[in-house]
């Protein structure tokens, strides 16, 4: 809790500690002039007043302590970031990242083993023995949907189920020329 309302609830209690005090002083000069009425005064207003103040105390803090959880739950509540829609967003923004990474990791295997052609089982079986090697767990590399993705982006070429590797200067500036980009 902040400052604030630790000093909302502080202030009362100890206001209200003096004032039961002058009372209780007030009270036992009522009480030495009321001496008929002394014991019962003594045995069970004090203590009540006590109880009473100590439980007014409580009560101050427990609102205080509540009406502050609320204002925290209403906020988290309204800046919620990962609602339902949040999470789908996020899902699929892995999903397209998960293709490039497939698409970046076809395409160093074809530039670097396919100068003669390679097919897209050995793709495969070297992209799936590098990744073991580099991240040491064993992954399934779909090689097919990155080599047909790489082929439509033109930076390889597919003849008779063998894939090559265009120049990668050559594919850059395709890219660029057919996205607009200088």
């Amino acid at each position: 809790m902040s400052l604030l309302d630790r000093g909302k609830i502080i202030i009362p209690a100890l206001s209200g500690i003096v004032l039961s005090i002058v009372k209780i002083v007030r009270l036992m000069v009522a009480v030495t002039i009321f001496a008929t009425l002394a014991t019962f005064i003594q045995f069970w207003v004090i203590p009540a007043g006590i109880i009473y103040y100590v439980i007014k105390g409580f009560l101050s803090y427990q609102k205080t302590k509540d009406k502050y959880q609320l204002n925290l739950t209403r906020h988290l509540y309204f800046q919620n970031l990962d609602n339902n829609s949040g999470v789908l967003l996020r899902l699929l923004h892995e999903a397209e990242f998960q293709d490039y990474r497939e698409m970046v990791i076809a395409y160093y295997i074809v530039w670097k083993y396919g100068k003669a052609g390679i097919d897209a089982e050995k793709i495969h079986q070297i992209a799936e023995k590098k990744l073991k090697e580099t991240i040491h767990l064993d992954i399934n590399f779909e090689a097919e949907d990155a080599l047909a993705k790489l082929e439509k982006l033109g930076a390889i070429k597919n003849e008779n189920e063998t894939w090559f590797p265009l120049p990668m200067e050559e594919t850059a500036k395709d890219i660029k020329n057919r996205e607009g980009i200088n």
